[in-house]
């Protein structure tokens, strides 16, 4: 089913004689930025080679109004950061020092300040199994905080982006999870993002939520899954559990659609994660084979051979009603052993 997208009310308003007022018009378009100059090289009006140098778009354009990202230093919010340098967009980071998102007084400081056009909720507790012995910081960080930003967004008229996962979920349905089936979490984890989810949308019916599955794909390489490879490629042993079903979200993948989302103005909640379920035993097997990585110390487990603290769904698969939006898993496995190959190329140049 299409949707409009930001571009509908551009041509809309501009058909009827009106300035558009999408506020990342503020921004110069790609074709007039140094980054459209892929080898960081051009020709001068006298037709001389000369070097381009990139500017950042956060320094550059700083009249333009920002996009908050909240959580600086956190995986999420570095590929946000990321992404919207690539794409030209002006964004502000702060982290937890800077902007506590559960305090009041502290969110409405930094949003009179920077005064954003949007917020994005990157911050959060995204421990599961410490949060059963922490509840009361889970609940703090995820849904107090979550809150908070919900109500002071609204009250100054700005967008916001927040997340929660498919750990909302109880994984007892038998099929993949759309986004007006009910929640109902195993864990303490879940339990918050659940509950935040329902205290952002009573204070701000407007906020945009995303569910996704486990990140995979971080730029620096730390995530998760590119973990587990090195220490497949180090022939260590790697438990993986093989009886718990997911759709993982290639970050790369999840933060571009989230991000279209929040400029087309889209809200309640959405579903995000790459088309294709999986165990963790599955996942790292396909990537293993394709960074050409051996699996002979991959060990498949039971999610019960691993006595974790926090209880999980045995099949917590995300789909979407709205609109499927993300690309195939097999399709971003490709992309990421490429991105991860780059990274090897590169460290090996170093050493």
């Amino acid at each position: 089913m299409p949707r409009p997208t930001a571009l509908t009310s551009v041509i809309s308003e501009s058909a009827e004689g009106d300035e558009p007022q999408h506020p990342l018009l503020d921004v110069p378009g790609w074709w007039r930025r140094s980054q459209r100059f892929l080898y960081g090289f051009a020709l001068d009006s006298d037709g001389a080679l000369v070097q381009v140098r990139h500017e950042s778009v956060v320094s550059k354009f700083s009249c333009a109004r920002p996009i908050l990202i909240t959580g600086a230093g956190g995986t999420l919010a570095l590929e946000f950061a990321r992404v919207c340098e690539h794409r030209g967009i002006a964004f502000r980071c702060l982290s937890r020092s800077q902007c506590d998102i559960a305090d009041v007084a502290a969110v409405r400081s930094a949003l009179d300040t920077l005064r954003p056009w949007a917020t994005i909720n990157a911050a959060g507790y995204s421990q599961i199994d410490d949060a059963e012995s922490d509840r009361s910081r889970c609940f703090r960080d995820n849904t107090r905080g979550a809150a908070v930003l919900a109500a002071e967004c609204a009250h100054a008229g700005i967008q916001l982006l927040t997340f929660s996962s498919d750990m909302v979920f109880s994984g007892h349905l038998g099929r993949p999870y759309m986004e007006s089936d009910a929640v109902d979490p195993l864990n303490c984890y879940g339990r918050s993002q659940a509950h935040a989810e329902e205290l952002v949308i009573d204070a701000m019916p407007s906020a945009l939520i995303v569910r996704s599955g486990v990140f995979f794909g971080a730029d620096d390489a730390e995530d998760r899954l590119s973990l587990a490879l090195r220490r497949l490629a180090a022939n260590d042993l790697v438990p993986a559990v093989s009886d718990v079903k997911t759709c993982p979200s290639y970050l790369p993948d999840l933060v571009n659609v989230s991000l279209d989302l929040l400029i087309d103005r889209e809200a309640g909640i959405w579903h995000l994660a790459n088309v294709g379920e999986t165990s963790w035993a599955e996942l790292v097997a396909k990537a293993a084979v394709a960074v050409k990585v051996s699996t002979r110390s991959l060990i498949p487990c039971s999610i019960a051979e691993l006595h974790l603290p926090a209880r999980r769904p045995t099949r917590s698969a995300l789909t979407s009603e709205r609109g499927i939006l993300m690309p195939a898993l097999d399709d971003a496995l490709t992309r990421y052993a490429a991105k991860l190959a780059l990274f090897v190329e590169r460290d090996s140049a170093a050493a």
